[in-house]
């Protein structure tokens, strides 16, 4: 089952961890992520599990950790949708999360 209405909140060019616990077992399974403009529209940010920005961390127990780099939010400033997609070993997509991330605009003084 999807988990709707899971927003946060960020600043443009900040790190970011999302940390995620689901309540199955996701040994073996890749994780997609992406965030856009809105739904239906091209990923401005995509990360995924083999090395691209989510690690499993504690598979047995559906625990992992999406991370956001500065680069990934510089210079975005707005409302996006997000969703987040497991695909387990039998090949079974299922979309865990979905919300909207508010970026906002950082002022930077060197």
């Amino acid at each position: 089952m999807t988990t709707t209405a899971q927003n946060f909140t960020m600043w443009s060019g900040d790190d970011k961890t999302i940390t995620v616990t689901l309540s199955t077992d996701i040994t073996g399974a890749t994780i997609n992520y992406a965030i856009a403009a809105s739904v239906g529209s091209t990923a401005l940010i995509t990360k995924a599990t083999g090395g691209s920005g989510i690690a499993i961390t504690d598979a047995a127990n559906g625990i992992f950790t999406i991370d956001l780099d500065p680069s990934d939010t510089s210079s975005k400033a707005g409302v996006y949708y997000h969703e987040c997609q497991v695909t387990d070993t039998s090949a079974v997509v299922s979309t865990v999360f979905v919300g909207s991330v508010t970026i906002n605009a950082d002022l930077i003084i060197t």
